[in-house]
């Protein structure tokens, strides 16, 4: 029975037993969650850019609400990227307990999964550029001073000042953040090929669960 404390009909939730011994099928699911949100955002984005390549002029030239959608976009496609990479691929961490269970895992996971490298999805430039965005203006603020700089430009044209944090091209798919560019068609490619090994991992996974009881 649904708990009468909240009104269900209005909300979603999704939980899966952490059965000791099984982890790796919570691991697959969280990738699969991170696809589908990668995927949400591109083929917003994707919308986006056929819409502004279709017109003379900027798509969101005079709609500020718009242009912060496609930040919005974009920033959530590079966090759902970042996730896959940091579950498949182990990077060092100060703490080696938790860097010995990361390794672990994300070798368990390629081998599940059946991958060894992706390196569109493994690219960390423009993620880290995002993620450290305080850092990078605290610099950006001292070596640029008296000087105008680009919050976020989105447009197929290039840049007025030569100072631009963020950038969403709509005619090539790619977002840039100080001079690094990252693909998203290319992302999206390995991404539905991940989606697909996923498919047939947790299946996998699965048949071993209900095997054992």
């Amino acid at each position: 029975m649904p708990d009468k404390s909240c009104d269900w009909r209005f909300m979603f939730s999704l939980a899966i037993k952490n059965i000791t011994g099984h982890t790796e099928y919570f691991f697959l699911m969280e990738l699969t969650t991170q696809c589908e949100l990668a995927k949400s955002a591109y083929r917003r984005l994707v919308d986006y850019s056929r819409a502004e390549i279709n017109k003379q002029q900027s798509a969101i030239f005079f709609d500020s609400d718009e242009a912060f959608k496609v930040v919005a976009d974009c920033t959530l496609f590079l966090s759902a990227t970042s996730m896959i990479a940091k579950l498949l691929f182990f990077r060092k961490s100060k703490n080696a307990d938790t860097s010995y269970r990361a390794s672990v895992r994300a070798s368990k996971l390629r081998t599940k999964i059946g991958i060894d490298e992706f390196p569109s999805l493994n690219s960390t430039t423009v993620r880290n550029h995002f993620e450290h965005a305080d850092e990078r203006l605290d610099k950006i603020i001292h070596d640029h001073p008296e000087e105008y700089i680009c919050q976020f430009h989105i447009s197929r044209e290039l840049p007025e000042h030569p100072v631009v944090l963020r950038r969403f091209d709509p005619v090539s798919l790619s977002i840039s953040f100080l001079g690094d560019t990252v693909d998203l068609q290319a992302c999206m490619e390995k991404i539905e090929k991940l989606e697909i090994l996923l498919t047939e991992a947790k299946k996998s996974s699965l048949d071993k669960k209900r095997a054992k009881k």
